[in-house]
Parts: C-alpha cells; structure tokens; sequence
C-alpha cells in the first residue's frame, strides 16, 4: 500500500469546520452576520464560560421553513447566491454556505425558529455533524441558534482555546465590531448572565463609539467623509496629538464588513505621515464603500481578507482623505494637564479596570430585552466633531508679542495667544522644502569655504560608495579617503545658522538610514532622511532670532503642506483662548 491515501470523510469535515470555526468568536461572528442577512432588528448574544460552554444568538429577522431549516444544516447550502458569477455582486455577509454546517461538526447545535406567515415553528439538533432530530415546535418569528461544548468531538483544538477571559474578550470584540457597522440595529451582549452592552438603534455611528470606547474623547475625533466616482471613504480618525503604541483601534471595513487588512492599516498610517510621532498609532474607524464587483470578499474561509480589483486607487484614496482632513486642523488648544510628553501624546489609552471584569453598558430604550432585565439609563447628546474647513493657517499677519525662555514665540492673533515652538516650526519648513526641492529636483547647494573631515565607522565607506548618487541628489558634495570623509558642499536650505558639530552629526545619521535602505522600503527611508536633516538644520531651542526671522519664519510656516506639527508629529502651534483665559482670572 502506498503512503498516500485518501481521508476518511470525517476527517475531510472536522478540517474543513476547523477553517471556518477557528473560535468561540468565530460562532458569534457566522451567527450575527446570519441574522443581520435575516433582516433583524434586534440581535441579542449570549454566551457561558467564554463561548466554550454556551452560545447563543437570537434575533427577530425572517426566519426560516422547515425543508430550509433541514437544507440549512448540510454543506455548502446558501440562498445568498446561486452561480458563480453572484460573487462579484454580493450583497450579503454570507455566501459560501458552510458555517451553519460547520458549527454543527464540532459542537452540539440546536436552532429554534419561524417566519411571520408560519403558524407555528421548527426546530433541530445537530451534534457532531448528525442531525438527531427535526420537527416542528412553538417558536418566536425570527431565530435563536444555541452551540454547547464547542470542540467537545476536537480535543486539540479545545485544549488550544485560551482561557474564558481572553475567549470573552475576542468576542465583546466582534460584537463592538458588528455595533459599529450597523447603528441601526438593537444589539446586546449579555456574558455569565450580566449584560455587558445593550445598545438600542443609535442615530449615528459615533454614538455607538462614545458607548463602546467611553475612553474616546468627542473632542479628538474628525469625521471623514470623501468620495470620488464610486467610491466612499467615511468614518472618524482621531487627531494627531492623540496616539496609542500599537494598531489595536485601526479597523477598517469594506462594504460594511470588518476584515483584517495590513495594506488599508497602512495606508491609515501613510495618510498621516509625519503627523503622528514616532512609534504611535491613531484611533482610526474607516468604512470603503464601493460596487460589489471591485472587491473579492472569497479570500479566506471565515471572509475576514478581501482583494481589490484597483489596490492603488484604494490606498491613494485613503491617503488623500486623510490628508484632506488633517489640513483643516486648527492650532491645538493649549492644557495644563499633561506634565510630560508621555502623557500628553497618549491621550488614547483604554481605561479598563485592573481586573477584566466589564461592565455592563446601557442607552436608555422602551423595548423589553427579550428577558433580560436591565436598569434604566441616559446619555448625552454626542456633539459633532466635524472638523472647521479653514483657508489656511496665517501667522505672518498675527502681532508678535514676545519670546518666552529663547524658545517659544508669542503672538496676538484676534481673540487668540498662539505659542509657537521656534524648533518644531522651523523643522516642519525644513521637511517640507527639503522634500519638495528633491521631488522636484531643485536642490541647491553651498560649497563650504573649509572641507569639513571626519572619520566613519567600518562598513560605511561601501554604503556611502553605493549611495553615492542618491546623496548626491540630496545636495552634499563628498569625497572618501580611507575611513575618511570629506565634505565640501551641503544643501543651501540648511546653510542657516548651522555649525560644523551638526552638519557632521547629520551626515552620520543619514549614514545609518542608508544601511537600513535593503530592510525598508524607499519612500520609509526617505523620510527618515529628509525628518533627520530637518531635525538637525533647525533652529535650536534658546536661539536668538530677529523680527524679521520670525516673521520670515511664521510665513513660510504658514505655507507648509502640515503647518501645525513637526515630522515627528510634536505640536508647533498651541493656542488659548480669550474667554478660556478670563475663565482662569473668573472675569466675565
């Protein structure tokens, strides 16, 4: 006999479950898409021990027959599509007709359900891929799905679960994604028998996000909201200032479905560019809208991934909307709560109890949840943060008024005291002439009256020799002599009050960028060059300046692409108001 044999059918159908139910989170994600593709109104999920004992979904959508109910059970059984050709027209969460099927492999599922013109309902109980039995029975119009003991038939892959916590966890997650999606629809979540949300049709997206991210300020968001032929880019990003260190709350959806997308998570972060500092990563929720036939969502089993027919026009589309809106920012508002640049750079941060205990979260409704009982509640009104579309940002024209500590100026400017940053300003001019001048190919330079000489590590005599051209391009006119480096020209823009110690300490650092330049791409490369010779052609902090270099600087400041942060995404403009001011004095 030989090695290669054919699986036994049991074994084909618990891989092929394994595909699509990789968790208890994946349950209630086939689940809640089942019902809102039912129509529903009302989803209410429910689920003991992390989802590993108990889950249940109930809602009051269309219901089905009782030969649909049989049908539904077996696999690859949809009546979302019927050819081929209906995946490139979807209109539905599912398609693929195996999650029903697949749930019923490896647990024991019991489904409850009836359509509004049947008199009475149906149920059946489906345990390792065996249906035990089907008949008819008293139901409520909708359906009630209960899965117990996922995996009990798949040790393996029950011993992996992680533990009750975490498993609840991923959950509240798709919920709080599926809540996003649809503020139209009633959902709730009760977990162990306590009601962890219970969000009633919300008149807007944002409010859901003040009830399921109450650690999200109304204040730090922008509404986005472009379009160009047929495609939608909308949903709220949050402002620069306010970051968090890692991508946990970048979530993008395409026609209203979540999926996992590096490549639009991407092109979030290159929309703000070197507005964010460093290292941190913003709130964003982006929702693409587009025809059906531009996106393939038969990517992945459990539909998570999606192709784009135009990837570029996707990614450019982003970018530009993102862009759009942060150039209609206002100088931030001055506070005095942040002490340190930790904390006032790390605004979004999730407030969540030591313990993972979640409490319940309620909008006041009049309807009943379904049993459920829960305590009255009210919310505010959520006020809009729709960003101020302003023409530009004019300091040339505000009354200086003073410099505080040789770093900050101080300007006048209507009922307003900006404070200005001299170094964060003067290194956001710097990226942006530096950048345009070498897109554009416009780069001047200055010959230095003495060659400036200095040694280089060993290996940097071959990156500079393969660089050569590219350095060249960005204005320095070198030559290398043994481990020796000899500069003779440098960029005309950074001529401005730089000294030897900063020249030669720019040089080395591009040193170090261009050894990454075979593990980056080039755009990321760069821009670490052109935010390092910003960096160090600036003006320092206590630097003396004349009037006419700060207005010079404020006018050409006013003219950047980005005017309110550096590359590094620090602030360059902090404003206070009159009224905020006479409040602090309690004048009136």
């Amino acid at each position: 006999m030989g090695k290669v044999i054919e699986l036994p059918n049991d074994v084909v159908r618990k891989i092929a479950a394994g595909e699509v139910v990789e968790r208890p989170a994946s349950v209630v994600k086939e689940l809640v898409e089942n019902s809102l593709d039912a129509n529903a109104h009302h989803i209410d999920v429910r689920i003991i021990g992390g989802g590993k004992e108990r889950i249940e979904v109930m809602d009051d959508g269309d219901g089905m027959s009782y030969d649909d109910l049989v049908m539904a059970v077996k696999p690859h059984t949809t009546s979302k599509i019927s050819r081929w050709e209906d995946l490139f027209a979807l209109h539905s969460y599912g398609f693929r007709g195996e999650a029903l099927y697949s749930i019923g492999m490896v647990s024991e599922m019991e489904i409850f359900t009836r359509r509004e013109e049947d008199e009475e309902g149906q149920t059946i109980l489906v345990k390792g891929g065996k249906t035990i039995y089907a008949k008819h029975c008293p139901a409520d119009k909708g359906t009630r799905v209960i899965v117990r003991n996922l995996f009990y038939n798949v040790p393996v892959r029950r011993k992996f679960l992680k533990s009750i916590n975490v498993e609840s966890k991923m959950i509240i997650e798709v919920v709080q994604k599926f809540a996003i999606a649809h503020p139209d629809i009633h959902i709730t979540l009760i977990k162990d028998g306590e009601v962890v949300y219970n969000l009633p049709p919300a008149q807007s997206m944002l409010e859901n996000i003040k009830m399921l991210y109450p650690w999200v300020k109304t204040d730090m968001l922008m509404e986005v909201n472009d379009s160009e032929e047929e495609i939608t880019i909308r949903g709220y990003i949050s402002k620069p200032t306010y970051g968090r260190k890692n991508r946990l709350y970048e979530m993008c959806f395409v026609n209203n479905r979540y999926v996992r997308s590096g490549f639009i998570l991407k092109a979030i972060e290159e929309g703000y560019g070197s507005f964010m500092e460093k290292g941190t990563f913003p709130f964003a929720l982006l929702f693409i809208d587009l025809p059906p036939e531009e996106v393939d969502v038969n990517v992945h089993p459990q539909k998570l991934e999606v192709k784009f027919t135009n990837s570029d026009r996707i990614f450019g589309g982003v970018v530009r909307s993102i862009r759009k809106l942060l150039r209609t920012m206002t100088p931030l508002p001055f506070t005095t709560k942040s002490t340190s640049k930790a904390e006032a750079y790390s605004d979004v941060r999730e407030k969540l109890p030591k313990r993972e205990k979640i409490k319940p979260v309620y909008r006041a409704s009049t309807e009943k949840l379904y049993a459920a009982e829960h305590a009255p509640a009210t919310y505010s009104e959520v006020p809009t943060t729709k960003a101020r579309n302003i023409p530009g940002l004019d300091l040339a024209s505000a009354k200086i008024i003073g410099r505080f500590k040789g770093t900050y100026i101080l300007l006048e400017k209507g009922d307003s005291l900006l404070i200005v940053d001299q170094h964060a300003a003067h290194e956001r001019v710097l990226y942006d002439e530096i950048s345009n001048s070498y897109r554009t190919k416009r780069v001047n330079t200055q010959t230095l009256m003495t060659p400036l000489e200095f040694e280089i590590e060993p290996g940097g005599r071959e990156t500079l020799l393969e660089n050569e051209s590219l350095i060249t391009s960005l204005g320095f006119s070198f030559e290398i002599e043994g481990n020796k480096v000899r500069i003779k020209a440098v960029p005309s823009i950074l001529t401005f009050k730089m000294n030897t110690s900063s020249i030669t300490s720019m040089f080395r650092e591009i040193l170090d960028h261009l050894r990454l330049s075979k593990v980056i791409d080039r755009a990321q490369l760069m821009k670490k060059i052109f935010s390092t010779m910003a960096c160090k052609g600036a003006i320092k902090a206590k630097e003396n300046l004349s009037t006419e270099e700060i207005y010079s600087l404020l006018e050409r400041l006013s003219r950047a692409d980005f005017p309110l942060t550096c590359p590094h995404g620090r602030p360059t403009v902090l404003s206070i108001d009159l009224r905020e001011l006479q409040g602090h004095f309690l004048r009136t």
